[in-house]
C-alpha cells in the first residue's frame, strides 16, 4: 500500500510498481490507509 496526499506521486508509483508486477492500494492519508489495512492483506506499506 501507498500512502500519500499528492496525486500526482500516487500516480507514479502506481506506474513503476505496476509494471514490476505489484498489485497496488492507495490511501491519501493514514487514516485513510488504517481502514484498507484492516479490510484487506497488505504485505508493505510506504508512506
Amino acid at each position: 500500500m501507498y500512502i500519500e496526499d499528492d496525486p500526482a506521486n500516487r500516480i507514479l508509483v502506481r506506474r513503476v510498481m505496476e509494471a514490476q508486477g505489484y498489485r497496488v492500494l492507495e490511501a491519501e492519508n493514514g487514516l485513510q490507509g488504517l481502514e484498507i489495512a484492516q479490510r484487506e492483506q497488505v504485505g508493505a506499506i510506504l508512506v
